[in-house]
C-alpha cells in the first residue's frame, strides 16, 4: 500500500493483493509484480474523493480498480494541479 499526501491536502492511497480491484488478484511480494491497482483519492477532511477527478466514466465510485500506473501518473497531475484547474474554470 502506498499513500501520499499533495501540497494542497488531497491523499491518494494505491493498494494491490487478492482483495483489491487490481491484477493480478494475489498477494505478491512487490508492487511492481502488479499490472493494476486500486486507488481512492481523499480530500483534506479524509472524505473520498475520487468521483471528484472523474473526467469520464472511469471513476464512478470511492475507489476505482484496475488503474494502470499511466492512469495513476495523469490521476496524481490532476490531483497536483486541483487548485489551479479550478481557479481556470
Amino acid at each position: 500500500m502506498a499513500r501520499h499526501t499533495f501540497p494542497n491536502n488531497y491523499s491518494i492511497s494505491v493498494v494491490c493483493g487478492e482483495f483489491f480491484y487490481s491484477s493480478p488478484r494475489v498477494d505478491l511480494p512487490r508492487g511492481h509484480d502488479y499490472e493494476s491497482f486500486e486507488i481512492a483519492v481523499l480530500d483534506p477532511e479524509g472524505e473520498f474523493s475520487t468521483r471528484d477527478f472523474s473526467h469520464d466514466v472511469q471513476y464512478q465510485d470511492d475507489v476505482a480498480g484496475w488503474q494502470t500506473q499511466d492512469d495513476i501518473s495523469d490521476l496524481m497531475t490532476r490531483i497536483f494541479l486541483k487548485d489551479k484547474l479550478d481557479r481556470m474554470l
